[in-house]
């Protein structure tokens, strides 16, 4: 079961508290709250990114439902954190992050009873931080930016770019959750390809953590046309051979089919945890032949060489809470109009 903590939180910045939601950060929180002007105003920027030489908190209170409480195991965890954080749970300290690219997990084991509890993030600041290792190892970066960005896995972004200002931002991007899980649960699946004329191996390995004996997986490949493979893994692992397989294309060259796989694991007939993917058959490689100028650079989709049209993505919004799922979409269709494959 999943409970997701995204709501009622509160931001401790500078003596002073502001309320906010996941996703949320410092620079966002203020400028909302009428407490910092809009950065990208006039030259306000100069004046803004001082703020992130000050550390900055992130409170809430937690009542667990009856259905986490009841788990074997209970697990919290954060799908983004920007960036370093010390975590605590009802004052106890869970442990720190710092890498802003990867979600991380702490165990509640023994902590997660009735009643309402406290959960705190303590958010160091990054530049205050990449100062510090800057002054002990010199490292070179883009003249744009803040000095000493490459020291810290943070957006590097955050710190100046030719198109950005200056933002080092901090505060939570991405989902907050509580896991309970019983008997088991799936960590990672991964899925490789074996093309041959006519036929795809598809190979499955699923990372599976379990602590009751007997727990056993399946996985399930539903086809595009609705066909269904199915099969045990044995230690997570397993190959289907897909026969005609409906192929994936780059846009221009074909459809795009995908394969709905599910990994479900089982403590007896009862579904313990389940993961459920797609992906698109293909292989995508690149040619190398000789040319009249030397070399060609050119990828190939299936067997077949295309012209690549594309660009360069990058964020919607320095603000990451500012970034929404509507406003990716709308960049995806004006790809679309500009024929990007």
């Amino acid at each position: 079961m999943k409970y997701y903590l995204n709501d009622q939180w509160t931001m401790r910045y500078d003596g002073r508290e502001y309320p906010c939601s996941v996703p949320c950060s410092m620079y966002d929180t203020l400028i909302r709250a009428g407490a910092a002007p809009d950065p990208y105003t006039g030259e306000n920027e100069w004046s803004l990114t001082p703020l992130s030489d000050e550390d900055t908190a992130f409170f809430r209170t937690v009542a667990l439902p009856e259905e986490i409480r009841g788990a074997e195991r209970v697990f919290l965890r954060f799908a983004g954190i920007d960036t370093l954080a010390d975590i605590y749970w009802d004052g106890e300290k869970l442990g720190s992050t710092d890498n802003m690219h990867r979600a991380w997990e702490f165990p509640l084991d023994g902590k997660a009873g009735e009643g309402d509890h406290s959960l705190l993030l303590y958010i160091h600041s990054p530049t205050r931080y990449i100062a510090e290792m800057q002054r002990k190892r010199p490292l070179w970066g883009v003249e744009h930016a803040v000095e000493g960005y490459p020291h810290i896995r943070k957006a590097h972004s955050c710190f100046g770019w030719d198109w950005g200002p200056k933002l080092p931002d901090m505060g939570i991007w991405r989902d907050v959750t509580l896991e309970g899980h019983t008997g088991g649960r799936i960590l990672n699946v991964r899925y490789d390809q074996c093309h041959e004329e006519g036929a795809v191996t598809l190979s499955c390995r699923a990372e599976l953590d379990t602590w009751k004996p007997g727990m056993t997986a399946v996985w399930t490949v539903t086809a595009p046309d609705g066909k269904v493979f199915s099969m045990p893994l044995t230690d997570g692992k397993g190959k289907i051979r897909i026969s005609d397989p409906q192929l994936w294309w780059v846009r221009g060259l074909g459809d795009q089919p995908l394969y709905r796989c599910r990994v479900t694991l089982y403590d007896g007939e009862r579904e313990a945890d389940s993961r459920e993917d797609r992906t698109g058959l293909r292989t995508l490689t690149v040619s190398r032949e000789e040319d009249r100028w030397g070399q060609e650079f050119c990828l190939i989709n299936n067997g077949v060489k295309f012209f690549a049209m594309g660009a360069d993505y990058i964020p919607e919004d320095q603000l990451l809470p500012r970034c929404t799922k509507e406003k990716t979409l709308a960049v995806l269709g004006d790809c679309l109009k500009a024929n990007y494959n």
